[in-house]
């Protein structure tokens, strides 16, 4: 499967919203997504909707560690 950019409207790249929200970005794309997505509502709202899904990611991985013997 090819990986594909994709450009929002503001023309900030949504690959840099999931790294952050998946705590896989370094200081430095952390700095410029949370300095856009303080200008930038759409981006905010697409990266609380990132930041939501890697948190029930995180509770299915921590159910699933707890239920294995």
């Amino acid at each position: 499967m090819k990986h594909r950019r994709t450009s929002l409207p503001c023309g900030f790249q949504e690959d840099a919203l999931i790294a952050v929200a998946l705590d896989e970005a370094d200081a430095a794309l952390r700095q410029a997504v949370h300095t856009h997505i303080r200008l930038c509502q759409a981006c905010c709202g697409v990266y609380a909707r990132y930041c939501s899904v890697q948190q029930v990611l995180t509770a299915l991985q921590d159910q699933r560690d707890v239920e294995e013997p």
